[in-house]
């Protein structure tokens, strides 16, 4: 037997046999939401790939008895001979159709704002996915072509969008050829920079703390050479001097200078 058969036979031997329960858990029940239509198709598409030839029929009847709305249903066929026809109806009727110049209209005057980079990352992500599967048309070909074009016209529209100009400028140098590549380097240069701010705020705060110990240890100093000056005031002074009004007007004295101190 030759490589090739024996390849053929290994990938036949892989394949499982339709199983109510796996089906079940595997591929969701439509809610009328797009989502779910989408998580559906893509769940029957890899079912499709691992079940036994012979088996199809039973997965096909599965979905269109048990999985597809009453709404759907009015939009597919009772029966299909294969699950491709059933995911290739199921994609051109139950999908809402974008245009690809209004996607590529969005893509191009997407700006981050207030959204956060990976927020930002995975709006511009998604509408490059999207601008694509609407130009294929469903064509693997065309697929691939429209797939590079439009992921650097995505890695474009994040690196000139971003609210950070440093930051746009430091990505667009860089030349990213991988929209995710773009996005994750967004990320680390944020959180490198938002590490690098908090520590020049640490040395200030201490460097502002050092000054104000000193200052107020200068000001104690000065407080305590009037002190001592007053002290010696009062007991040099006559006795017919009121004492009383000698050590007001000394407080009054301190009470201006400390002030004066502090303003400065």
């Amino acid at each position: 037997m030759d490589r090739e058969n024996e390849q053929s036979l290994s990938t036949v031997n892989t394949m499982t046999e339709f199983d109510m329960k796996t089906a079940s858990s595997l591929l969701p029940v439509m809610t009328g939401e797009e989502e779910c239509t989408k998580k559906l198709i893509d769940a029957l598409e890899f079912y499709s790939q691992n079940i036994k030839k012979e088996h199809e029929s039973l997965l096909i009847s599965f979905v269109l008895k048990t999985r597809i709305s009453r709404h759907a249903k009015l939009r597919l066929a009772s029966n299909y001979d294969t699950s491709a026809d059933l995911i290739k109806d199921m994609k051109n009727n139950l999908l809402t159709k974008q245009s690809a110049t209004a996607l590529q209209l969005e893509l191009l005057q997407s700006r981050q704002g207030s959204q956060s980079i990976e927020e930002f990352g995975k709006k511009l992500e998604d509408l490059f996915v999207e601008l694509t599967i609407s130009q294929a048309d469903g064509k693997e070909d065309a697929y691939k072509m429209f797939r590079p074009v439009n992921e650097k016209l995505a890695i474009q529209r994040f690196t000139e969008g971003l609210r950070n100009g440093r930051l746009s400028t430091i990505l667009t140098a860089r030349d990213y050829s991988e929209l995710k590549d773009v996005i994750r380097a967004a990320k680390d240069e944020e959180r490198a920079h938002q590490g690098h701010s908090t520590s020049a705020e640490t040395v200030f705060a201490a460097q502002h703390r050092g000054r104000h110990r000193n200052r107020l240890r200068g000001i104690r100093y000065l407080l305590g050479l009037i002190t001592e000056g007053a002290q010696e005031v009062l007991l040099t002074i006559r006795e017919d001097v009121d004492v009383i009004t000698v050590r007001l007007r000394i407080r009054e004295t301190i009470i201006a200078i400390t002030g004066i101190i502090l303003i400065c």
